[in-house]
């Protein structure tokens, strides 16, 4: 995949002066290496050491594809920033206000996509060319939401023998959100095996978690539904 985003941000998460995650709002393969040049108290097997005998704590880290977080800590430390990485010059803020539709180059109206549009997760771009200059270009787009859904109803397997909820990857599960859901119209015959035989399919809408409660070393399960 290639990116003309022309910055690429990055949040640096710390707790307690640890790094705990790296967040971009690039979808390129981002890897991060994080250098300390104070090893006092470091372990020796944290020490890297440079060619040149100079050593250093360090890790390398790959970077999340997080946008919201990007948006949120730029908002909050300068929204210029946030404003320069989105137009990144007059032109640009131009087409999009002009919502595309004229060329870039010599704003002729005569412009036209052409090939497939490609997506890669919520990023999607396509190729724009225009008749009057023969310049070329590429359209970015961001995924936004979703809308129009015609949702079919869906069906979970319970088993209260195994206080839970079957998950195709994980076997028996106590919370609905990790359990398989299943379309009424691809219910199979065949169910899986549970201590008590009584696997069974419910509404999805009738589902609550089996939440534990440990009571002397021992679990104690109760249906729980979130009101």
């Amino acid at each position: 995949m290639t990116t003309r985003q022309k910055t690429i941000n990055l949040v640096i998460h710390l707790e307690g002066g640890l790094i705990h995650a790296v967040y971009t709002d690039s979808p390129l393969n981002i890897r991060v290496a994080i250098q300390d040049l104070d090893v006092e108290g470091a372990d020796l097997d944290e020490i890297a050491t440079f060619p040149d005998g100079t050593e250093f704590v360090g890790s390398i880290q790959s970077a999340i594809f997080n946008s919201m977080c990007i948006d949120e800590v730029f908002s909050a430390l300068d929204s210029s920033f946030l404003t320069e990485s989105k137009t990144a010059d007059p032109q640009q803020e131009n087409y999009i206000k002009m919502h595309a539709k004229f060329c870039p180059n010599c704003g002729s109206a005569n412009i036209e996509s052409y090939g497939a549009m490609e997506a890669d997760g919520d990023l999607a771009w396509s190729h724009v060319t225009c008749a009057n200059c023969s310049s070329t270009w590429q359209d970015n787009y961001r995924l936004e939401s979703f809308s129009d859904l015609n949702a079919t109803a869906l069906k979970v397997i319970k088993s209260d023998s195994e206080r839970g909820y079957w998950s195709n990857g994980q076997g028996w599960v106590f919370d609905v959100a990790s359990a398989t859901k299943f379309s009424i119209s691809r219910l199979s015959l065949y169910l899986p095996a549970a201590s008590a035989m009584d696997a069974e399919y419910i509404p999805l809408s009738d589902a609550t978690d089996y939440i534990p409660n440990e009571i002397n070393g021992l679990f104690a399960f109760w249906g729980w539904k979130s009101e």
